[in-house]
């Protein structure tokens, strides 16, 4: 099922987020130190990215540093993981909705990669 994103986005994200495997995980490691017992691999992709991620507000968060190399001079990017049912969503209002105009693929990409993250973007 394919979720469409409303006036209340970050309401939307937090619901969906809540039934994505990989974000209740980490959402749930991150706030109570619970890894996943059961799923080995969940376990050990949660472990792997712990530190890449945080949670602001109830909703999984990624940090990106533009310049890996600076890490320690400039502040990182606070990018919101996007679980897959709302993937489309989100591309389809940065790349024609009614406030982008119609954007090339690039220009989308990188609207989309200064405020969201997904695997395999």
């Amino acid at each position: 099922m394919i979720k469409r994103l409303e006036d209340d986005t970050l309401t939307v994200i937090r619901e969906t987020q809540a039934s994505d495997p990989f974000a209740h995980a980490m959402i749930k490691y991150l706030t109570h130190k619970e890894a996943p017992e059961t799923d080995a691999y969940m376990r050990r992709k949660v472990l792997s990215a712990e530190d890449a991620f945080v949670v602001q507000n109830g909703v999984l968060c990624r940090l990106w540093y533009r310049d890996p190399r600076k890490q320690n001079v400039i502040d990182p990017v606070l990018q919101t993981y996007v679980p897959e049912v709302l993937r489309g969503a989100v591309i389809e209002q940065y790349h024609g909705g009614n406030r982008s105009g119609h954007l090339s693929p690039m220009k989308t990409w990188q609207r989309l990669r200064e405020r969201f993250y997904w695997p395999g973007m």
